[in-house]
């Protein structure tokens, strides 16, 4: 009875003892498609995701659900985003790059546009920028190993240097012997 619902709750516990995550995963969506509010296919859906370290799929479901009355199944795996904020408005060669998130959060950051789940350097100290074009990208992780969504940021600039006046020494005029000029 491939119709029945109880068909799809079967064949995503068979993928799940079988270790077959992709076709166990496409079935509780099937399931999610044909009765959102699942409770039981919601919750393997998310423990699948969170085994596999999908942390954006995760995100991605419980940005589906905010005004659901499964909402509360994704509580234990909300985690704060960081901050990503730059020390001036206009990029100028030195500039620092800063980075913030809630107390106790680590901070993994990228600054080509890659996933900073997979391929993110730990934040420790403000990050001192060179002219150029920045993807950046930023989460942060909570002590389980949880995730918050990515924060993503378009930096770009070129070497700026503001500079006054040349002082010149000494000052224009009429002089009887030989000047050395300084600028």
């Amino acid at each position: 009875q491939p119709k029945e619902l109880s068909h799809y709750f079967w064949q995503a516990w068979l993928m799940g003892l079988q270790e077959e995550r992709e076709k166990q995963k496409e079935t509780l969506e099937k399931i999610l498609s044909l009765d959102r509010e699942n409770v039981y296919a919601c919750k393997e859906l998310i423990a699948l995701y969170v085994m596999q370290e999908d942390f954006e799929a995760l995100h991605a479901l419980s940005a589906s659900y905010e005004n659901s009355r499964l909402s509360a199944l994704f509580s234990e795996y909300e985690v704060e985003q960081p901050v990503v904020k730059l020390q001036t408005d206009a990029l100028r060669q030195g500039d620092v790059l800063i980075i913030t998130a809630a107390e106790g959060l680590n901070i993994y950051y990228t600054l080509d546009g890659t996933s900073p789940i997979t391929n993110g350097t730990l934040y420790y100290a403000p990050i001192y920028l060179e002219s150029g074009n920045y993807t950046v990208q930023a989460t942060a992780c909570n002590e389980q190993g949880y995730y918050s969504p990515v924060v993503s940021d378009e930096v770009a600039g070129e070497v700026a240097y503001q500079l006054g006046m040349p002082q010149v020494t000494p000052n224009s005029g009429e002089y009887l012997s030989p000047q050395t000029i300084y600028v």
